[in-house]
């Protein structure tokens, strides 16, 4: 539900019903909080239901960058900033004739998720030197990414594999 203000000073309640996230991106970075964005999909929206109250659980707190750890198969990986977005392939446009609700949206394709990892390949750790070893031989490799904030636990497990481009370093940086 979202409550709308109008020009007049009133608010006017929106009701939505037989909501799906159809994508979805966490990503933090060094010095950062983490964010998280998502796309919403709903079947249907009414203005009919009263506002009702915001409520927040009692132990709400932010994430921060230093609350995220990496592991890539059972090592821990040195990350400076990472990205991870999923796109859950969802049929948001299924209108009938005779209906003004959008029937439920189905995945009409396989669901796709992909991320993106800033790290020192080059750091004389064994993690960086495993890295970049999977990154040229393309080997796949379970990663880990654990967020914790207090008692709040979040966790992403992922198989994944390395692209990209061989670094190239100029000067002594």
């Amino acid at each position: 539900q979202v409550g709308r203000p109008t020009t007049y000073g009133s608010v006017t309640p929106w009701t939505y019903v037989g909501c799906k996230v159809a994508s979805w991106e966490i990503a933090a970075a060094a010095g950062e909080f983490l964010t998280l964005g998502m796309s919403i999909v709903a079947q249907e929206e009414t203005a009919g239901t009263a506002l009702a109250s915001a409520s927040y659980a009692a132990n709400l707190r932010r994430w921060s960058f230093a609350s995220t750890t990496f592991t890539v198969d059972g090592t821990t990986v040195p990350v400076k900033s990472y990205k991870i977005s999923g796109e859950n392939m969802l049929d948001t446009d299924r209108r009938f004739l005779g209906s003004t609700v959008i029937s439920e949206p189905l995945r009409n394709d396989l669901a796709s998720y992909t991320g993106e990892i800033a790290c020192e390949w080059g750091n004389p750790s064994a993690a960086g030197t495993q890295l970049y070893q999977r990154y040229l031989s393309g080997t796949e490799a379970t990663l880990i990414a654990t967020m914790v904030s207090g008692t709040l636990l979040g966790t992403i497990a992922a198989n994944v594999r390395f692209e990209g481009t061989t670094p190239n370093v100029s000067g002594r940086g």
